[in-house]
């Protein structure tokens, strides 16, 4: 497929596939924070480091900027936050 046939593929998307298009990128984003998360492999400062160079991504995980440890694979019990 040429670089002009996906680019007129694109065009031909109806409303509803880019809205679910979308929908998927943002549910990815999310997906991958909360992986992230749960191994242990953010801290708050990365987090802060994230929104401040992405925010149009990131913004949206600053109220768990209190609630990461701060150093790398701190034992926290994530069942009480």
């Amino acid at each position: 497929m040429t670089k002009q046939a996906t680019t007129n593929d694109k065009s031909k998307r109806t409303q509803l596939q880019m809205y679910w298009e979308a929908h998927r990128q943002v549910s990815d984003v999310t997906n991958h924070f909360m992986d992230l998360v749960r191994a242990g492999d953010i801290t708050g400062d990365e987090l802060k480091r994230l929104i401040k160079s992405h925010p149009e991504v990131w913004s949206r995980f600053a109220s768990w900027i209190n609630k990461l440890p701060s150093v790398l694979n701190e034992n926290i019990d994530w069942e009480s936050v």
